[in-house]
């Protein structure tokens, strides 16, 4: 009997040295396979896992008339964004910064739930510069919010020419005119940069050198004369008041060079502030 026991005891021993000795083997395999066979592979990976491509938006080209005067020109500015999955009290976000930017709390909050688990959401786009102090003033947590620079398309003569000059979208896309035809010139090609983040998603280095530079659009020189598109525009407007037509046009052109100096349309429109424009408006009748 007490052979038994020992063969017993012998066998249970040997099955446990087996299995240990098994699994250290399994685990010296992995470790080998991570360190040798498959580190450079993981190595890659990590490096995915910790950096990012960012675009570099380009800014579009300026439009001057034929003399050089500014007719259309875009200037930097900066928009909110939220983190959803890092805002715990939704409401509260909503009733802090919906004030400052104009926007209803309420549908802001719903947004914010409705997107909870994303990790990036437009609050407002292209900020006043007043908004951005209010803004910065709250002094939120970091990892809720943030600013992205972003282009604003102006137009510093208001709508003189708008039919002609056309507008350019929220996403900086061109709408009708020169905006729209020129749109391959104007744009630009938007680069690219490679940004370090840590575990938590916060980027904490920012590589010198972009991956490709952005290149920004080209300026488009009019055969419009300023000037001249003012005078006509004037006497559109007297017209208008005048006899009271459902729309108007005007056309100058230089008889030597057949260069158009001046296109006019009514009813028209400022590009600075496309909302609630009349249908009519929309129409370039020349």
């Amino acid at each position: 009997m007490n052979r038994s026991v020992h063969r017993e005891t012998d066998r249970r021993a040997l099955t446990i040295v087996t299995l240990l000795a098994f699994f250290a083997l399994v685990i010296g395999g992995r470790l080998v396979q991570l360190q040798w066979i498959d580190r450079l592979a993981f190595s890659d990976r990590a490096n995915r896992q910790r950096t990012f491509i960012e675009s570099i938006a380009a800014r579009p080209g300026d439009i001057v008339d034929r003399n050089g005067r500014l007719m259309a020109t875009t200037i930097s500015v900066r928009s909110l964004y939220a983190n959803p999955a890092h805002i715990a009290d939704a409401a509260q976000f909503a009733r802090d910064v919906a004030p400052l930017l104009n926007l209803d709390a309420d549908r802001l909050a719903a947004r914010l739930k409705l997107n909870r688990k994303k990790q990036f959401l437009w609050i407002k786009r292209r900020l006043t510069e007043q908004q951005e102090i209010d803004v910065r003033a709250l002094k939120m947590p970091a990892e809720r919010w943030g600013f992205r620079r972003e282009f604003l398309r102006r137009y510093p003569q208001g709508q003189l020419a708008a039919h002609i000059l056309g507008l350019r979208g929220i996403d900086g896309d061109g709408r009708g005119g020169v905006e729209q035809t020129f749109e391959s010139v104007l744009r630009g090609t938007d680069g690219e940069r490679v940004l370090v983040r840590d575990a938590r998603g916060r980027v904490i280095d920012v590589e010198t050198e972009p991956v490709r530079p952005a290149q920004h659009g080209r300026t488009v020189v009019l055969s419009l004369d300023a000037v001249i598109q003012l005078y006509t525009e004037r006497a559109l407007d007297r017209v208008m008041q005048e006899w009271r037509p459902s729309s108007a046009c005007a056309i100058v052109i230089d008889p030597t060079t057949c260069d158009v100096l001046a296109m006019a349309s009514r009813p028209a429109f400022d590009p600075n502030n496309p909302v609630d424009v009349l249908p009519a408006a929309w129409k370039n009748t020349a």
